[in-house]
């Protein structure tokens, strides 16, 4: 789709966020069309530059290498700028008068510190939006907590409601971080909407504990309302056997399967050749099925053992029983029907070279979105951005350069 369909066509985003939720959000909204300009400190540049998603913590020998970087900053302009000297702000300052949006994920205080509090934005741009993406917000007792993707998935409950009924917690780590993205994103959007239906702009002030918290609703209104306590479940569910995630042979080879209704357990029997099951009286409902569901899954394993994931995932889905292999990153990059999605698209890069990366999660008119362009190099716009936007001569472009104001 030309940039000038897209719905965030003519929309410019004064970008200080960094890490993951905040990147990523941003990375969303370039994707829709918006030109987004992220502002790092060349002397503190985004820590995702320093590591590789693929080598988890793995220090690189560059700030262009990292793939995690590149994974959460496609379609974005890059300046540099230094944000502890006054030129550094003032030019940040001439960047917010012509932007329609300006995105952060500080914890909270360090945008006013910086100089950028929404009071001071808002009289910059009395229309301009701006978004605030910290642990668990603004305001309140916990607002200066700082907080990460565990965190969030903690606080937020989805944790404690997420492993095995016989073991701790599970850490929910980099999924949390871009939920947090995704409400920020959307909550901007509604926020445009209101600007542009009244001319307004407005603060919007993200939680992403409380982002996290929305996942799990209905364990938080059956405790309020019920006092039911949430307990971990692992892969069953309250009502529905066999539901599960079985063995499969191979190496460390599994499958889920979901058996709903009757007429899906009817399938499935045919589907594993076991009609046997059918009269059996520990399986003759939905309820007594679920109270011998462990001896139901072991009968399931001993048939999944024989098979292999896609074998199973074929021979039930023609039945009209949902399964699916739990995929590897491998085969998620490999699977026909992924492939068929255009879920992944290939991006190239300057240092990193040419991969497959996650496309955009919006298809228009029957075409999903792509990326148009890699994640950018440190300071790869500072000379395009500066004169064309802003009007600072090139002249003066090398004096803040040799003052440090901008990156080398």
């Amino acid at each position: 789709m030309p940039l000038g369909m897209l719905p965030l066509s003519g929309i410019r985003v004064a970008d200080f966020t960094w890490a993951w939720a905040g990147a990523y959000g941003a990375e969303l909204l370039g994707a829709l069309g918006a030109q987004v300009i992220k502002i790092e400190n060349h002397k503190r540049i985004d820590g995702t530059r320093k590591y590789s998603n693929v080598t988890y913590w793995t220090p690189l020998t560059g700030v262009e290498e990292s793939l995690q970087y590149q994974e959460f900053n496609r379609d974005k302009l890059d300046i540099t700028l230094d944000l502890s000297s006054r030129d550094g702000v003032e030019l940040a300052k001439r960047l917010i008068l012509v932007s329609d949006v300006v995105a952060e994920n500080f914890r909270p205080g360090v945008m006013s510190k910086l100089g950028f509090d929404y009071a001071v934005v808002r009289k910059l741009r009395p229309d301009v939006v701006m978004v605030s993406t910290s642990a668990v917000g603004q305001t309140g007792p916990e607002r200066l907590a700082a907080g990460v993707a565990v965190c969030f998935a903690a606080a937020g409950g989805l944790s404690s409601l997420t492993g095995y009924p016989d073991r701790p917690p599970s850490e929910v780590r980099g999924p949390s971080d871009l939920r947090a993205g995704n409400t920020w994103v959307y909550a901007l959007l509604a926020a445009l909407v209101h600007r542009q239906r009244t001319g307004e702009g407005q603060f919007v002030d993200v939680s992403a504990t409380e982002a996290l918290s929305a996942l799990v609703g209905d364990a938080i209104v059956d405790s309020a309302m019920n006092g039911h306590a949430p307990t971990r479940t692992a892969n069953s569910d309250a009502r529905w056997a066999p539901h599960g995630c079985y063995r499969c042979g191979g190496d460390d080879a599994w499958i889920t399967i979901v058996v709903a209704t009757e007429e899906e357990w009817n399938a499935f029997c045919g589907a594993v050749g076991r009609a046997d099951w059918l009269t059996d009286e520990r399986f003759a409902d939905a309820p007594r099925r679920k109270r011998h569901e462990r001896e139901l899954d072991a009968l399931i394993e001993e048939w999944t053992r024989q098979r292999t994931p896609y074998e199973i995932m074929e021979t039930l889905q023609r039945a009209g029983v949902a399964a699916s292999p739990t995929f590897t990153c491998r085969d998620l990059c490999t699977d026909a029907h992924i492939s068929a999605r255009k879920s992944f698209q290939d991006v190239s890069h300057p240092v990193v070279g040419t991969g497959k990366a996650l496309a955009t999660p919006w298809i228009f008119d029957g075409e999903r979105l792509k990326f148009r362009r890699h994640g950018p190099l440190l300071g790869e716009h500072n000379t395009h951005v500066l004169a064309e936007l802003l009007g600072v001569t090139i002249h003066a472009i090398e004096q803040y350069r040799a003052a440090g104001v901008i990156g080398p």
